[in-house]
């Protein structure tokens, strides 16, 4: 009995993540509406756009030393198994 009339005034698990989340699909759905708006030549730029903060991004938080990082530790783990055979 207590469940059931917890359930009603919460909601049960599926209720609650749909209101968690809500928040999020009407965002979504607002940036949706805009895109739709825009041209194919509009939405080329904004791929660029995106492709342009990535790199940023990227740059800005050191993903490419890292990377280099991690070739150079491949590269000597394969050496050390190479000498190992």
């Amino acid at each position: 009995m207590l469940q059931w009339i917890l359930k009603k005034i919460f909601g049960d698990k599926n209720q609650r993540e749909r209101r968690r989340l809500w928040p999020t699909v009407e965002k979504v759905n607002e940036i949706e509406r805009q895109y739709q708006s825009l041209s194919d030549d509009q939405l080329r730029a904004k791929t660029d756009e995106f492709k342009a903060r990535i790199e940023q991004a990227r740059k800005a938080r050191g993903y490419y030393e890292l990377m280099e990082k991690a070739r150079r530790y491949q590269a000597a783990l394969r050496s050390d198994e190479a000498k190992i055979e």
